[in-house]
């Protein structure tokens, strides 16, 4: 009786909470549109008027004479009437408006006898609202296989410089779009010439562009034929040609989703539907078993600056920053492994060799690396070893148990030993290199000088009894190891994928883009529709952003010269000495132009950029003169000394630090080109290894910090993080000067090109936030208009969740569909007809609507222990009445469902859908009290092993469904677990998971349609992604590097992802994930509770070519998969 009596209060206040909520979300003024209304007039017994009319809205909510009242109750008041009475009802019911009367209990209805069942039935019938369903991804995949849900991205189209079968030939079209159902039928769109929005054609006329809107676009515009790719990318919406025009209004917390949602650009978008569509790229390639991808990029596109768009633009930001080490690490697209910080199976070159080579060692008397190995991997590991050695080879899973125990051998404190690595030669490769000049290397052989540098170092450090820090000395053992075993183990090297441009065939190669992995990479096709994949990729062009990053020139820029007037007061003096001097060398080989700037100038750092810049391009090309340079010039200029000083301090030291690295590495290329030059003399340099060097002589004689302040920047990097601090805002550095750049800043950053359909024009600060079409746009209709339809984005910010849906209801917002949740639902349903709207469901692509994780690297051992047993996950998961959440909490809209990919998803799997997920608190008890939790306190709270009660705390932000989490505690209390909900802020919620004190977290979306693009929950792709393994993710993504050392179980999950994520072809991939879903269905690592109820989206009557379903999700980017720049309004009629 006492659970059952706790059960009914726990619901009851579960109904508070959800009253609660919904009152925040209405105020005193609302009306709520009618679903149904029932008039009524007549007489009482006694002859007195009776008149009343009772409401039944959209949500079955019923009142009457503003008093509630349920169905019971009015269906009385009619059929038990005594007197005369005449209702007369009205509704949305196609059999709403019927009229009946009651006198004396007789009835009739429309004019005809009826009887009191027959009134009942009919009141019921129209009466009731339609019950909404839930909408799944089954039904968007049955309504594409009909053909109802085609592409909006058509292929099929020709023009006039690339037609059709120019542009696919051979079955390249099929080999692109395989799916039948995505662009049905044979026609080819034929567009001959293009067209453009009036508010383009006519930008001086008010009546087409506001004057709020024109200073954002240039004084003039190319015809829209010259601002279009020769084959852009042709868009049919649903609702067919739009038209021209409108403001989009929009109330929300952000609008930042205008950059990533709603302007989804990438090479591919996926559809609604969840099918590939073409993007910024039109046709691809996939071969060398998933190895090679090739994207045929439209000549001729640009950014919205008129800037031409290319392939050089995808290569810098893919090569130059992200792939460089300002980024910090490698995108996990990008297959990054390093081996110099850790041992992988495929640099093992022969594995019966290796293997016998140490056992060898490991036997014999005298120190040796095999010795060491023995002594520190045990047993396990020689047993293993010689596994290998008896069967002539390894199979691959132990092979990865292998570099697995070396890695940790590596990591051990007491695994060096001078002694045994006497017979090595640590100093042969590096002097070889070393005589081959530093500045004759190329850039790989560069790294490798300083990495044996820097391991020589490392050795001279340990050999010595200083302390290493422990990633060094697991790089120290492991740099020994292929040293010592260089026969049978490859080089330390970097490897990652390889991405270039690709001549077409005419010597252009500015339209074709290649990626080539080290090995089979799966998933990259569908990778490129994500934002892990195209975050930055496609919004840092290089022409804009290249003058801020130290790579974006090499030659000397105005940001350079730290101050102009000290520089050329200090020319100007050494020039007018007799004896050699830079300055002197400067100032003779400047034109006269210049000079007389120069000596006229009263301030030269008041002059303007352009003039500053015209004095930097003259002494550039005094740099290219060939004899600038001369030691007797030079003869006073420590241009040498920090190199020597670098090097007695041990590059061990210099390689803690990015910036020192690189510094170490420009002081060893110019102390080797002036030794060349000295020996060879200038003309032995080519043109840039001679200008190179001037402009590193130039900036070591101006250096002059030693006397005080720098005249000029001892390198690139320097005089952009003056520049950076120097700005109006202060920036701390470069790299925050450059990500800046993602912000529009009237002064500061106005002209910020991008390659979406709308360019953001306001600051971040602004209460409304404003973007405009990009005249530049590569999507045009298939008539030939350019898109977007829609010529602005009107956003206005509102934190308030009350607020925002107040401008929603009163028909103050055009379309919406980000930030809406479904608790929104039912509010904004009941206002459709008052506020001119309709209220849709699109399928959200995923299953689990709401998922709990145990931090299994939880900090406190006793719980750790406790959350990576998956009996403990099970058993959460059979405590959870996930149908009574549903209902209570969710209106019954769903259905119980685990963390796994949902129903019609080619990743289905049952048994990871399925295990664990019936209501079963009898299994959950035995599985608590199998784990050794048996006791119990007074209150029967389980005991930990410890002795205390088993308080575990739900950690969570207020977007999540309080209601359904305080009943989930609920449910976990009645076996015995005391789960309290605590909310607290999403920034400190991710604070507590990165450093392992969060209990059980949240998280929103569970197993996706496509299930490896969001696939943290199974496996550790990112840290950010694995919340429950944050700390061991980190470590392996990082080499060990940071986070803790995971245990055995989470390595073999990373290898049954590894296999995926390399499979060669689609069937092996699909076993491979198979392998890992079972896997899943075993350890049950994250909890989910049930299916998606879908998606809210919002819209206006009068917007148009919105899709009445889609797919919705993270991975799915609604709305940007059903195309917003084909949106547009309806004609006033």
């Amino acid at each position: 009786m006492i659970p059952l009596l706790r059960r009914v209060s726990i619901v009851c206040l579960v109904g508070i909470l959800l009253l609660l909520t919904f009152q925040k979300l209405l105020t005193r003024d609302e009306v709520v549109d009618a679903y149904f209304t029932l008039t009524a007039a007549g007489t009482d017994a006694d002859g007195r008027p009776v008149a009343w009319e009772a409401t039944i809205t959209e949500t079955g909510k019923i009142t009457c004479q503003d008093r509630p009242m349920t169905m019971a109750a009015l269906r009385d008041s009619l059929l038990e009437a005594s007197g005369t009475l005449t209702v007369q009802a009205a509704g949305r019911h196609p059999q709403a408006a019927w009229k009946a009367t009651v006198a004396d209990g007789t009835f009739t209805l429309d004019g005809r006898p009826a009887d009191a069942n027959a009134v009942a039935a009919l009141l019921r019938l129209t009466a009731t609202p339609p019950r909404t369903t839930a909408v799944t991804v089954a039904d968007v995949l049955a309504k594409a296989q009909a053909g109802e849900l085609p592409c909006p991205t058509r292929s099929r189209v020709s023009f006039p410089g690339l037609s059709f079968q120019q542009a696919f030939p051979g079955d390249s079209f099929t080999d692109c779009f395989p799916d039948p159902t995505g662009e049905p039928g044979q026609e080819i769109i034929e567009i001959s010439q293009f067209h453009e929005s009036p508010m383009l054609a006519h930008m001086e006329d008010e009546r087409h562009m506001s004057p709020d809107y024109r200073k954002f676009f240039p004084a003039s515009l190319p015809p829209v034929d010259q601002r279009l790719p020769e084959n852009p990318a042709v868009v049919v919406g649903p609702d067919g040609i739009g038209n021209y025009g409108g403001v989009w209004r929009r109330c929300l917390a952000s609008a930042g989703d205008v950059e990533t949602k709603l302007g989804y650009e990438s090479f591919i978008r996926f559809d609604p539907a969840g099918r590939i569509q073409p993007g910024l790229a039109y046709r691809w390639e996939v071969a060398d078993n998933n190895r090679i991808y090739t994207f045929y990029l439209r000549k001729g596109h640009r950014w919205s600056d008129g800037h031409p768009f290319t392939a050089q633009d995808i290569l810098w930001v893919a090569n130059t920053i992200i792939g460089s080490a300002y980024w910090g690490d490698s995108s996990d697209w990008m297959m990054e492994t390093d081996g110099r910080t850790l041992l992988y199976a495929e640099d093992v070159l022969d594995w019966p060799a290796l293997a016998g080579a140490i056992l060898a060692e490991a036997g014999a008397d005298a120190p040796s690396m095999g010795r060491r190995l023995a002594q520190v991997g045990g047993e396990e590991l020689i047993g293993m070893l010689r596994d290998v050695a008896a069967e002539g080879g390894a199979a691959e899973p132990l092979q990865v148990r292998i570099i697995d125990a070396l890695n940790t051998a590596f990591r051990a404190e007491d695994f060096f030993d001078t002694q045994a690595l006497d017979g090595d030669d640590r100093q042969a490769e590096l002097d070889q290199l070393l005589k081959l000049g530093f500045s004759r290397l190329t850039a790989e052989q560069q790294d490798r000088t300083i990495l044996l540098m820097n391991r020589n170092d490392l050795f001279r450090r340990a050999a010595a009894g200083q302390e290493l820090a422990a990633v060094e000395r697991a790089q120290l053992n492991l740099l020994l190891f292929r040293l010592h075993y260089a026969d049978h183990v490859d080089r330390a090297r970097v490897k990652k994928v390889l991405v270039e441009a690709v001549d077409d065939g005419t010597g252009d190669d500015t339209h074709i883009i290649r990626f080539t992995f080290p090995r089979p990479n799966a998933i990259f096709l569908a990778k490129t529709g994500t934002f892990m994949f195209y975050r930055g990729l496609f919004s840092l062009p290089r022409h804009y952003t290249a003058q801020y990053h130290p790579e974006g020139s090499r030659r000397l820029e105005i940001t350079d010269i730290l101050d102009w007037q000290g520089l050329f007061d200090v020319i100007r003096r050494q020039a007018a000495a007799t004896e050699p001097s830079p300055g002197k060398r400067v100032w003779e080989r400047l034109d006269d132009a210049t000079r007389q700037v120069i000596e006229k100038t009263a301030s030269l750092d008041d002059l303007s950029n352009e003039e500053k810049t015209r004095i930097v391009q003259a002494l550039n090309a005094v740099f290219e003169t060939p004899d600038f340079f001369t030691p007797q010039a030079w003869e006073g200029v420590p241009w040498d000394a920090e190199r020597q000083e670098m090097v007695a301090e041990g590059i061990s030291s210099i390689r803690r630090d990015r910036a020192r690295t690189d510094r170490f590495r420009q002081r060893l290329l110019r102390a080797d080109l002036a030794a060349r030059a000295a020996a060879e003399g200038l003309a032995g340099l080519s043109d840039e290894e001679r200008y190179d060097l001037h402009l590193s002589m130039f900036r070591a004689a101006f250096d002059q910090r030693a006397q005080g302040t720098p005249l000029v920047a001892t390198n690139r990097e320097e005089g952009l993080n003056v520049a950076a601090a120097n700005h109006p805002r202060k920036y701390t550095s470069w790299v925050n000067l450059m990500r800046s750049l993602g912000n529009y800043h009237p002064q500061e950053n106005p002209d910020r090109p991008t390659l979406r359909p709308w360019r953001m024009v306001s600051e971040s600060i602004d209460k409304t936030q404003i973007a405009v079409r990009n005249p530049y746009y590569y999507r045009v209709d298939a008539m030939g208009n350019q898109l977007p339809y829609i010529d602005a984005i009107e956003t206005k910010i509102e934190t308030e969740k009350s607020n925002a849906q107040l401008a929603m209801s009163s028909g103050n917002v055009d379309f919406q569909v980000r930030s809406l949740t479904f608790d929104q639902f039912t509010y904004l349903k009941s206002h459709e007809q008052q506020g001119g709207y309709e209220v849709l469901l699109w399928a959200n692509d995923y299953c689990g609507e709401m998922n709990f994780y145990p931090l299994q690297n939880h900090k406190n051992p006793v719980l750790a222990k406790i959350f990576q047993d998956p009996r403990f996950r099970h058993a959460l998961s059979s405590a959870l009445n996930r149908r009574e959440i549903i209902d209570v909490v969710f209106a019954g809209l769903g259905e119980p469902g685990q963390c796994a990919p949902p129903l019609g998803s080619p990743y289905y799997n049952e048994s990871m859908a399925t295990v664990s997920l019936e209501y079963d608190p009898r299994r959950a008890n035995e599985l608590l009290d199998a784990m050794g939790l048996d006791q119990r306190d007074a209150k029967g709270v389980r005991l930990l092993p410890d002795g205390t009660p088993m308080i575990i705390n739900i950690d969570v932000s207020e977007e999540f469904p309080l209601a359904a989490i305080e009943l989930a505690c609920a449910h976990w209390r009645d076996v015995g677990i005391d789960a309290r909900m605590m909310v607290r802020s999403q920034q400190l919620i991710n604070r507590m998971t990165e450093i392992g004190i969060l209990d059980i977290g949240l998280r929103k979306e569970g197993g996706n349609y496509r299930a490896p693009m969001q696939a943290g929950s199974f496996a550790p792709t990112h840290p950010a992604e694995c919340g429950h393994w944050s700390t061991w993710v980190s470590y392996l993504r990082e080499g060990g590097r940071s986070g803790d050392e995971p245990p055995q179980y989470l390595r073999e999950i990373e290898r049954l992802w590894d296999t995926l994520v390399s499979a060669p072809d689609e069937q092996q991939e699909m076993a491979a994930w198979h392998a890992l879903a079972e896997r899943t269905a075993e350890d049950l690592p994250v909890i989910g509770l049930m299916t998606s109820p879908g998606k809210v989206v919002y819209v206006r009557n009068n917007f148009k070519n919105v899709p009445r379903l889609a797919m919705a999700g993270w991975i799915a980017h609604e709305p940007g998969n059903t195309c917003p720049e084909s949106y547009f309004f309806a004609k006033e009629r």
